[in-house]
């Protein structure tokens, strides 16, 4: 079996602004874990539980992608996070369609 002895880290300073992500890649037998940590000045970081992808936008948005949807999430005044969904791809399932006869022969 595979195992990690150390994680892979990346971050990725926010454009124009306070703030960063950061990637930990690791493998323990046959899982693989990515988790994605945002930081942003606050006294504890702030963890993206059941984010597969995290980056910023050109205007400094945090947009990640979970659970078939794809989100921005941003910082109230009042230290609260909002989060709205940009995308819902749920409803979206593939189409069946019949193979050019060309593509059955070698």
């Amino acid at each position: 079996m595979f195992r990690t002895t150390q994680p892979e880290i990346r971050t990725k300073q926010r454009p124009g602004g306070a703030g960063r992500l950061r990637l930990t890649r690791s493998i323990h037998g046959l899982a693989y874990s990515e988790e994605f940590t945002l930081f942003d000045g606050r006294p504890l970081p702030v963890t993206l539980d059941g984010a597969s992808w995290v980056d910023w936008d050109q205007q400094g948005r945090l947009v990640f992608a979970a659970g078939g949807q794809i989100l921005t999430r941003a910082l109230t005044p009042d230290g609260a996070f909002v989060q709205r969904v940009l995308l819902d791809l749920n409803p979206t399932k593939p189409t069946r369609i019949a193979a050019p006869d060309w593509a059955g022969h070698w």
